[in-house]
């Protein structure tokens, strides 16, 4: 109970300072707005920081880096209040205060604790998923991201997770054609949702821009289309639209073979990890956040292989880890989910 209260004053006090800052940011300078982020995460890291958390503290400070513009670009286009919420659910919640817990767990367990759920909302209720969500912030995650055929398909339930579980930054991959100006009010509601849309979704991008939610790209990329979608001109694109990340989905375990369309040889998938790190290094000129989905370990967890950093729960309720098999029998309607991820690390000299 005392480091529930210790937790709660803790976002206060940081939230606090990031509304002020952000409020400010509007009519001072945003380079000052800018060092005072980067103070927090300097001050509240610790050793939860990774390489990449170590390289956008310090980039903060220099107003020719990305990441200065990149954030300034989102601070002046961003509705403050949705830009809050996502800074201190992404950030305090999923990567500080969830890092903490999570690396406790793998101290005492011997396992890589996800940090992001993938989730497939078709075939799961409710009820289900929002025991789910609330076991994963149990163990530190506070990142869940919607996929599948389209999650928006289930609006009004994942709204009513989001106003359920506010401390939880969410995310939705959707073609993009039931964004409308209602679902942006939506959004502009609960705060703490956001979502990506198919790069031809050029009405949804427009809409979602005007509103002043940040949002992002759907990047699918096989082995035919590869350097196409990696390509500056197909990042241009993007940001000319407004999209501020861009998630780059291949070869998923669950999905099949005509899904994935054309499999990628093992040099393809190092030229686009490359890319990809070169996009977000720190004098990129391109002022965009893009990363493999299977590589989301390398983000919060500093592990660049086996997708480490996420777990996968598909429209049955079968947990997968870090881009292995669901045929564990890990399922989420029998057991909590850290009895699944447990169950997923016992099974998988057997995968």
């Amino acid at each position: 109970m005392a480091n529930g209260f210790l937790h709660a004053a803790e976002r206060k006090t940081i939230k606090a300072v990031l509304d002020s800052q952000l409020n400010k940011a509007a009519s001072q300078d945003p380079s000052e707005v800018l060092a005072t982020i980067s103070g927090l995460i300097d001050r509240f890291g610790g050793s939860n920081r990774t390489a990449t958390m170590e390289t956008i503290k310090a980039s903060l400070r220099d107003k020719d880096s990305k990441w200065s513009r990149f954030l300034i670009r989102m601070l002046r286009n961003s509705d403050r209040n949705v830009l809050s919420m996502f800074l201190m659910n992404a950030g305090y919640e999923g990567a500080y205060s969830g890092g903490k817990t999570a690396k406790e767990l793998e101290a005492k367990y011997g396992v890589d604790v996800p940090r992001v759920v993938l989730m497939d909302p078709e075939g799961l209720s409710y009820e289900l998923m929002d025991r789910v969500i609330g076991q994963a912030e149990d163990i530190g995650i506070h990142i869940i991201i919607f996929m599948g055929k389209e999650p928006l398909s289930k609006e009004d339930e994942l709204m009513r997770l989001a106003r359920s579980h506010a401390d939880t930054a969410f995310h939705a991959f959707t073609g993009g054609y039931m964004v409308d100006e209602s679902f942006c009010r939506e959004l502009l509601s609960v705060r703490n949702f956001l979502v990506s849309v198919e790069p031809s979704a050029i009405k949804a991008m427009d809409l979602l821009h005007d509103a002043g939610i940040p949002f992002g790209a759907a990047v699918l990329y096989d082995g035919d289309n590869f350097q196409q979608m990696t390509s500056d001109g197909f990042f241009d694109y993007l940001i000319s639209r407004g999209c501020f990340f861009a998630w780059f989905l291949r070869d998923l375990p669950w999905n099949t073979p005509e899904q994935n369309g054309k499999p990628l040889t093992a040099e393809q998938r190092q030229y686009v990890a490359a890319k990809l790190r070169q996009i977000r290094g720190t004098y990129s000129d391109k002022d965009i956040f893009a990363v493999d989905i299977l590589d989301l370990g390398e983000i919060y967890t500093g592990k660049r292989s086996g997708g480490k950093g996420y777990c996968h729960i598909d429209g049955a309720g079968d947990v997968g880890l870090f881009g292995l098999s669901h045929r564990t029998g890990a399922n989420v309607k029998q057991k909590s989910l850290w009895d699944c991820i447990l169950m997923c690390y016992n099974n998988m000299a057997d995968l």
